[in-house]
């Protein structure tokens, strides 16, 4: 069994806000809290959500400014080789460590690679690096199958996303829309400005562009209920102002912002994709839309509405026992300790 003097250092690139970042973050603090000698390594610098680190927790800044730099390489391997293992979040934060423990094999830690996309490549490049991880970890069930089988990783483990509920007071009148995600085209916005021209309601987007030239494309189709915000990393402290919330991405693994909606009990219609709807599907079942067609998510937009106004004390009570049942720190944990223990 993991003992406190088990050390355990979680890399990733930079802690932007984002969903694996978010992962990241409440990783960290439970594991800490419940005695493992945990620290944290950001390739880059200090991100939106490092603060959101445990202050007792070691963060270490790499300062990394080039993709290839002996330098950088090094500096990497003389961190992680004082940690029994390290627990690595995206793919491209793995091959840049994958890079480290090919130059500097030697007392090299135990690697655990948590992947956090949807996105499954059959890369001869990527079977190669899974080579030289020693669990692979997927919030979602296919991406476990797909490692298991596909990619040929013995040790495969599956770990569903979890939210850390913040206590918010003073919510105050609720109205409109709200959706929350960095506005990329994983994302779909072009379907949700289509049904937000379908809708009276407002809509406010939190999130970052990802880049200048999306940003044009997305501006000129964004109709005049939709606001765009961004610089918010604190986002369960927002939802309570919101009528009810949207999710309209095509493909996820585990849409981290669906346990978020649940956490502060705001309603929500999502598309039928990723593990966090598998989980939420019997309990919650007129959330969750099967197509793309607008007049689809209009009907349930107005369906959940009806629901909010006729018995809005046995919607939260159905949203409590799906938060409750899926999303405990302590079985979060538990599952934590059996990865670590597997290597």
């Amino acid at each position: 069994m993991i003992t406190d003097k088990f050390k355990v250092l979680h890399i990733i690139s930079k802690l932007n806000v984002g969903g694996a970042e978010r992962v990241v973050v409440d990783q960290v603090n439970i594991c800490h809290e419940q005695g493992i000698d945990v620290s944290l390594m950001s390739l880059l610098d200090v991100g939106e959500l490092s603060e959101q680190v445990n202050k007792d927790v070691k963060q270490y800044f790499l300062n990394r400014n080039k993709k290839l730099s002996l330098k950088s390489i090094y500096r990497l391997y003389k961190v992680v080789s004082k940690f029994d293992v390290i627990h690595v979040h995206t793919r491209h934060t793995l091959k840049y460590v994958i890079l480290s423990k090919l130059f500097f094999p030697y007392k090299f830690p135990k690697l655990v690679y948590q992947d956090h996309t949807g996105v499954l490549v059959n890369s001869k490049l990527l079977k190669f690096i899974f080579t030289l991880i020693n669990a692979y970890v997927s919030v979602s069930v296919k991406n476990v199958k797909w490692a298991a089988e596909t990619m040929k990783i013995s040790n495969v483990h599956l770990l569903p996303n979890i939210v850390r509920r913040v206590n918010v007071s003073g919510k105050g009148n609720k109205e409109g829309i709200v959706m929350v995600g960095n506005i990329r085209p994983e994302k779909n916005y072009p379907f949700i400005f289509k049904l937000a021209a379908g809708l009276k309601s407002k809509i406010d987007i939190y999130g970052k562009f990802i880049n200048a030239k999306y940003r044009e494309e997305i501006e000129k189709l964004m109709p005049e209920n939709v606001k765009i915000i961004d610089g918010v990393s604190d986002i369960q402290s927002v939802l309570g102002k919101y009528e009810m919330a949207l999710h309209c991405a095509p493909v996820e693994t585990g849409p981290l912002v669906l346990i978020e909606y649940l956490s502060q009990e705001l309603p929500f219609i999502t598309y039928n994709t990723g593990q966090v709807v598998e989980q939420i599907k019997e309990d919650l079942p007129e959330f969750i839309v099967n197509s793309f067609e607008i007049d689809d998510w209009i009907n349930a937009i107005e369906n959940l509405k009806k629901m909010m106004t006729e018995d809005p004390d046995g919607l939260i009570a159905k949203m409590r026992k799906a938060f409750n049942n899926n999303y405990s720190e302590k079985k979060y944990f538990e599952k934590c300790i059996t990865i670590y223990n597997s290597l």
